[in-house]
């Protein structure tokens, strides 16, 4: 037990160094001097973003190389390891502070990179779009991706909310997208602003190769995940498969995955899905009467999140775990009902159907899906760097 203490220390230590020598580079390279070297390049434009997500924007990052965009990812997400990417601790806006952006956080923010940001042509804004308090200023176009309930961390502040939606309203230079019909709705219930449907492609994991008859069961319950298992040999739960976690390549090898969602749309669907992993999901009556179980379906709004009461102007609406359409209006939504996106996924209605193998899809669908999603990619990046 005291040598896993100690490697355990020595890999979190190894983590905290690495941060600090990154986040020092990042501050010497880009605020003082590759911009301005690159910044005398002929045709080339520069985009910067601050990430609090290590996938979303990752996901197009490669297709601005097209467009002879040159983009700045500031990580600050502490999930950055995954990709063997720094957790940037620059100053004012960070993994530790973004939770309390406000007007003095935004302005140190500014005052302080004031010398990189003017020279951006651009910006792209994720997870959160409250992140356009940040570059509103310089009135440059920005790209909003709208992933997870866009107004974080402003759930709870009356002021903040209704500010940030006539920011997100007012600001004509803002071009946004959707990458889950869930988001795309909620952001249109609450602003009446309208944004493009692109789901995420994330074709950084590797393609399902079965090599065992396992299908695994992802779910953040641990003890139900296990009562599960026990229906079928070929069921095991991911904590019991890998209890101290798992490569893409480790997953490939299983024949298929049980998802008991925690969100209508999670990165993972999005993952798994572009990799070809046949995937199974409870009906949506299952999922309604397991919804009080926890993991189950809770994660659809910060006010589940932080097991808080929303503000009385979002009473009764996708906001609120009390109104009584709320799981309802978010499995209509959910990503898994379009087959088009994901033709990859059936439904169970009973625990004991996971004794039996699904219907298989065709792998095809999946390759044109890929392109599709590609394409649209393209398309909607082209329409954003004409602006810039």
């Amino acid at each position: 037990m005291l040598k896993k203490i100690k490697n355990l220390n020595a890999y979190v230590l190894r983590k905290k160094l690495r941060n600090i020598y990154f986040t020092c580079r990042h501050q010497l390279t880009y605020n003082n001097f590759s911009q301005k070297f690159v910044s005398n390049a002929k045709d080339k434009k520069f985009v910067f973003t601050l990430d609090l997500h290590t996938s979303v924007v990752r996901d197009f990052a490669s297709l601005l190389t097209i467009f002879n965009v040159v983009l700045t990812r500031w990580s600050i997400t502490p999930s950055s390891h995954i990709f063997n990417e720094p957790n940037l601790k620059i100053k004012h806006v960070n993994n530790r502070t973004w939770k309390k952006l406000d007007s003095n956080l935004t302005k140190n923010f500014q005052k302080t990179y004031s010398n990189f940001l003017i020279k951006q042509n651009g910006f792209i804004i994720s997870h959160t779009l409250s992140f356009v308090n940040l570059f509103k200023k310089y009135n440059l176009p920005i790209l909003g991706i709208n992933s997870t309930r866009y107004e974080s961390p402003f759930t709870f502040n009356h002021s903040s909310f209704l500010n940030l939606n006539s920011t997100l309203r007012d600001y004509s230079k803002l071009w946004l997208i959707s990458n889950n019909i869930g988001d795309r709705d909620y952001l249109r219930y609450f602003t009446d602003l309208d944004s493009r449907y692109v789901p995420s492609l994330c074709n950084y994991t590797v393609q399902n190769k079965p090599e065992n008859d396992i299908w695994l069961i992802q779910c953040r319950n641990l003890d139900l995940a296990k009562k599960i298992s026990i229906i079928s040999p070929n069921l095991k739960s991911l904590h019991e498969m890998w209890p101290k976690g798992y490569s893409y390549k480790e997953l490939s090898t299983v024949k298929g995955i049980v998802i008991l969602p925690n969100n209508i749309s999670t990165m993972q669907i999005f993952e798994l899905t572009t990799a070809g992993f046949p995937i199974r999901i409870p009906s949506d009556r299952l999922l309604l009467e397991l919804k009080s179980i926890p993991g189950i379906l809770s994660e659809l709004s910060y006010a589940q999140i932080n097991e808080r009461a929303v503000l009385d102007i979002n009473l009764n609406s996708p906001m609120d775990p009390g109104w009584y359409n709320f799981y309802n209006w978010w499995l209509e939504r959910a990503d898994w009902n379009n087959i088009d996106f994901f033709p990859n996924v059936t439904r169970f209605d009973t625990f004991e159907e996971l004794a039996f193998e699904p219907k298989p899809f065709k792998i095809e669908a999946i390759y044109r899906r890929n392109t599709r999603i590609s394409e649209m990619w393209k398309r909607n990046l082209e329409n954003f760097m004409k602006s810039l």
